[in-house]
């Protein structure tokens, strides 16, 4: 369902530990984008999310246990607010 046929969605931890990650590389690059040059980040943009859109598929298929989802994407999660954080101009 919802898809193309033949084709299944990665399974959600995997996906989620992948798009949390692409999550956290594309905000620090953003932050940074003023230290670079536009080609440099363009370049940079680019590999990143291969790096990210190819892992999903090897986490998928080397089979992990739970727990090492749930320490990838908390840890994910926390780099995003760090990183959102001192982002932020000084007060």
């Amino acid at each position: 369902p919802g898809g193309p046929p033949g084709r299944r969605p990665p399974p959600p931890p995997p996906a989620a530990a992948g798009g949390s990650l692409m999550a956290v590389l594309e905000l620090n690059l953003l932050t940074k984008k003023s230290a670079m040059e536009e080609k440099q980040a363009i370049m940079m943009r680019g590999v990143q999310r291969i790096a990210c859109l190819s892992l999903i598929p090897m986490l998928a298929g080397l089979k992990y246990p739970a727990g090492v989802f749930v320490y990838w994407i908390t840890n994910n999660l926390f780099s995003l607010l760090q990183v959102a954080l001192f982002s932020r101009p000084a007060v």
